[in-house]
């Protein structure tokens, strides 16, 4: 049985709707974000309703202009990426190329401008590296659970193959025709990637109470076009987007133990019928950044407080310079 806390937390982590409309008679079973732009009819609406009652809620139409409060819990302000791939993938230069675009982008100073916390402005990150996995066992399986990726996660972590800290966070990249199910959803059918935390006070890392991280499936096959309307390594990078924009603002949010906001919890909509972190507000509206050297890089427009809509940087006229290079 899904309980009234899996409910919640589901809906604020999954990230992208299924690319196709689930059966109603299905609907507890196939959470998943907000409504994706290549599959309207997706009963999302209905399912956020459900959730909503469950947790002691009046049943809502949809809110686009909720906004996002913060609950006391970790803002990642120096945001350190290393990618974590299962096997060989023929994505990852370009998506350690993103990566490393990404947390030097205006999209950190957009995150910046509105959702910093406690210990400081978000500034920018950086791409530490990156971790191909080799273990024949491991990369035997077809299909991983979320808890075995807690597990293995934590084993690197043992055998100190990551050396994590507070900043650290880990997206992990399935390659094709791999899946990975989350409390009974799969990948490519009820989500395009989420993410999460791992508590690893036990290990005794100084200052590093938990391990954040994030698994995203390959674009092509059953996720082609459900989870953005770009290429398929398009939509693979607005699929990060989103998962780093919400471990920067709300990386603990799966640690949660109440159906209330709370910490860990740090920004968040409650009164949002689309999951309530700041990508599931705007999910799979995109938006292209061009670095430096006039490459266009695919991100997922986020919701913005000041201004009530979905954005994906801070409007050229008003862009002041809220972080630093570290």
């Amino acid at each position: 049985m899904i309980t009234r806390l899996i409910l919640y937390l589901l809906l604020a982590t999954l990230c992208c709707a299924a690319p196709a409309p689930p059966p109603p008679v299905q609907l507890l079973r196939s959470l998943a974000a907000s409504i994706t732009a290549t599959a309207p009819k997706t009963p999302i609406n209905n399912v956020a309703r459900i959730v909503r009652k469950l947790r002691g809620l009046s049943a809502v139409a949809r809110n686009p202009k909720a906004t996002l409060k913060y609950y006391g819990g970790p803002v990642l302000n120096r945001l350190e990426v290393t990618t974590l791939f299962l096997g060989k993938n023929p994505n990852q230069s370009g998506i350690n190329a993103f990566h490393a675009f990404l947390v030097k982008s205006p999209y950190m100073d957009f995150l910046s401008s509105e959702y910093s916390g406690p210990d400081g402005k978000i500034g920018y990150g950086t791409l530490k590296g990156s971790y191909v996995e080799t273990d024949a066992k491991m990369l035997a399986k077809k299909a991983y659970t979320d808890d075995g990726i807690q597990s293995y996660l934590t084993t690197l972590a043992k055998q100190k193959r990551i050396s994590p800290n507070r900043n650290s966070y880990y997206p992990i990249y399935l390659p094709p025709g791999k899946s990975v199910s989350l409390q009974g959803l799969v990948s490519c059918e009820n989500f395009c990637g989420y993410h999460g935390a791992v508590n690893v006070t036990k290990l005794g890392i100084p200052n590093t109470p938990y391990l954040y991280y994030a698994v995203i499936p390959d674009q092509t096959g059953s996720c082609a076009g459900g989870c953005g309307m770009g290429s398929a390594f398009e939509n693979l990078c607005s699929v990060s987007s989103h998962e780093v924009a919400e471990v920067v603002t709300d990386a603990a949010m799966s640690l949660v133990t109440s159906v209330d906001p709370m910490q860990p919890m740090a920004w968040f909509a409650p009164e949002s019928d689309s999951g309530g972190e700041i990508a599931d507000m705007c999910n799979t509206i995109q938006e292209q950044l061009t670095d430096a050297t006039g490459k266009k890089w695919t991100v997922q427009k986020l919701w913005s407080n000041a201004n009530q809509k979905c954005m994906a940087q801070i409007t050229p006229s008003k862009a002041k310079p809220t972080t630093r290079r570290v």
